[in-house]
């Protein structure tokens, strides 16, 4: 078997899982599915589920991760907080095209680990994206790491209220809202005084 045609093999797989793992989200809590019911739904065998992923917690990570990692994919860290505030801006369009999908799954108190995932991924990509941002280079790695941790639990918990039946606030809105907030932890460089600055008097 040539390699394109592995490629496409490994591609189906990927893409009957995926689609099994979303219509089972719509049917019932992430803790009560199983490696077996995703198999049934996508017509694979279980030996092939596993050739591929490790559990059902592998299965969703992978699928947030290729959504994250080509949204960012080239996104230029630079001062300009536009393609950062498109980026959330995307974020917010995913979910909102998959609505009743996620907020069943966010809004039910029994999909804990699902979330623990979606928030995990979410710290994952703002501490790559931040780490290497030049408005963030008064911090530490490590306080970068923490602030982000923030960041990624307080998206979480925005899609989740913004998922919720009749909130009304728009992609746009919510994704500045958040940006903004964001953009507020970048520390503001304080000019020094100059010599020539004459010493306040007391």
């Amino acid at each position: 078997m040539d390699r394109r045609t592995e490629d496409l093999r490994v591609l189906r797989t990927h893409t009957l899982l995926l689609r099994a793992l979303s219509d089972l989200l719509q049917e019932k809590p992430f803790d009560e599915i199983r490696v077996k019911d995703l198999c049934q739904r996508a017509m694979v065998h279980r030996s092939t589920f596993y050739a591929h992923f490790e559990d059902k917690r592998h299965l969703l990570t992978f699928r947030m991760q290729a959504f994250l990692d080509d949204l960012t994919d080239g996104m230029p860290c630079s001062d300009n907080p536009a393609p950062f505030r498109q980026a959330i801006e995307k974020v917010f369009q995913y979910f909102l095209a998959r609505r009743q999908e996620y907020a069943r799954l966010f809004l039910d108190p029994r999909n804990a680990e699902a979330k623990e995932i979606f928030r995990e991924e979410f710290a994952r990509v703002l501490t790559e994206q931040t780490l290497h941002h030049p408005a963030f280079t008064a911090y530490t790695r490590e306080e970068i790491v923490v602030l982000c941790q923030f960041f990624a639990g307080g998206l979480l918990s925005l899609i989740t209220w913004w998922l919720k039946p009749g909130t009304q606030r728009s992609v746009e809105e919510v994704a500045e809202a958040f940006c903004n907030v964001y953009i507020l932890h970048a520390p503001i460089p304080v000019p020094e005084a100059s010599q020539d600055t004459p010493a306040p008097q007391t």
